[in-house]
């Protein structure tokens, strides 16, 4: 698997984890080394927005290291400083912001700094997240199904997903029961009872994670974009 693979399985198993992304220095040659951006975004239905991320600018021919022209992210229309500035003029952002819900329900737009020196064009893209269809709870008479809505078709990314994963939790008092897949989630989620875990009347919780990952490098591939985004949301469920 190349680098590219083991990046995303990273910033994947990171993600899932409910941990910080740990950025380790890839250890690009000194001389003609490329930019590099780590993302990872996570939305909440709620309205928080949470960014990490690291943006080494790399070193030009002469191995001179090169200059953010602007020390900020641009992310669904908020401005995220970088909080710390490390060595060789490397960013690193750790922000959580509050939008409101109709942000997260349409395109997410994400600007990274421009550099001094950079050919390419900083990384762009517009993304999108989820939308939970009808309400926050879901009443279930006993021995019937579940059944869980959802829109994570909101628009075409740009430019394109490269890995999409979802994973659906059910937790009880029985414990936890997970369904995961690739690709988008079923607009409709069936939830058989026998993986409703738990007894009346004590409710169930149902928490829906929709994964996104992507690496850009435009030509000539002197700034590089590794990016995750996540988009949850979750229900209640009562059987009755």
């Amino acid at each position: 698997m190349g680098n590219r693979g083991h990046l995303l399985l990273a910033l994947s198993a990171a993600l899932l984890a409910g941990g910080c992304i740990d950025f380790v220095d890839p250890r690009l040659p000194n001389s003609g080394a490329p930019a590099l951006l780590q993302l990872s975004v996570s939305l909440q239905e709620s309205g928080v927005l949470m960014v990490s991320g690291q943006l080494q600018p790399g070193r030009d021919s002469s191995g001179v290291t090169r200059v953010p022209r602007d020390s900020a992210l641009y992310i669904g229309g908020q401005v995220i400083e970088a909080d710390t500035v490390l060595a060789r003029n490397t960013l690193r952002f750790d922000a959580t912001v509050v939008v409101s819900r109709a942000v997260l329900a349409g395109p997410i737009a994400m600007a990274a700094p421009a550099i001094t020196g950079i050919q390419t064009t900083a990384p762009f893209l517009v993304w999108y997240g989820l939308v939970k269809v009808g309400g926050d709870t879901v009443i279930v008479e006993r021995g019937g199904d579940a059944t869980l809505r959802v829109n994570a078709r909101l628009g075409q990314a740009m430019p394109a997903v490269q890995v999409r994963q979802w994973y659906l939790d059910l937790s009880g008092p029985a414990g936890t029961i997970r369904v995961s897949g690739s690709g988008f989630p079923p607009d409709s989620m069936r939830v058989p009872p026998q993986w409703l875990p738990g007894t009346a009347p004590a409710p169930l919780l149902a928490s829906l994670l929709c994964y996104q990952s992507a690496q850009t490098r435009d030509p000539p591939g002197d700034y590089i974009g590794n990016i995750a985004m996540d988009a949850r949301t979750q229900w209640v469920v009562r059987l009755r």
